[in-house]
């Protein structure tokens, strides 16, 4: 080989090692993230069966993407992390982003469409406080729905006194 077809060689190492390196810490930040917050929030799709313990745990619409951490025990061990966009509603995308492994997360393959993997950290650190956020909206929403219950109650129990009582209500 030539000097230059060396140079080339070196260089394309050097930018390959890189490029593992980054990929590496993105996947161990991911592997790590997802399967904290999912379980965290204990979104349990699937529950362990006997003699096939696999838990399945799901967020969904999550900014612009949904996740789902498969978690499995026993003779079929093997641990799965997808990821796809929020906008396919009732299942996965083709390709869905998988993270696969057995025991060792170090050794995962990495499968699908990964052309949104470099976000992927900066949003697993936010999903605590999306979730939060999303929580006390919903709170929010249930307690003024059960005021404008109870108001309504109010009205029909004063209609319902005053057409008793003989009083004309329009």
């Amino acid at each position: 080989m030539d000097f230059d077809g060396q140079k080339k060689l070196k260089e394309l190492k050097g930018s390959l090692k890189r490029e593992v390196a980054e990929r590496k810490e993105i996947i161990a930040k991911i592997i790590s993230g997802v399967g904290t917050v999912v379980a965290k929030e204990e979104n349990l799709v699937s529950q362990p069966e006997p003699g096939y313990p696999n838990l399945v745990y799901e967020l969904t619409n999550i900014e612009e993407f949904s996740f789902r951490a498969s978690y499995k025990r026993g003779a079929m061990m093997g641990n799965e992390i997808t990821i796809w966009p929020a906008t396919c509603v009732d299942a996965p995308c083709n390709p869905p982003l998988e993270i696969s492994w057995e025991t060792d997360p170090k050794k995962c393959r990495v499968s699908g469409d990964d052309s949104f993997l470099r976000e992927l950290p900066d949003l697993i650190e936010r999903i605590p406080t999306i979730i939060a956020t999303r929580k006390e909206k919903e709170t929010k929403r249930k307690k003024d729905f059960e005021e404008k219950m109870r108001k309504d109650e109010e009205f029909a129990q004063l209609v319902s006194d005053a057409k008793r009582l003989g009083i004309k209500v329009q």
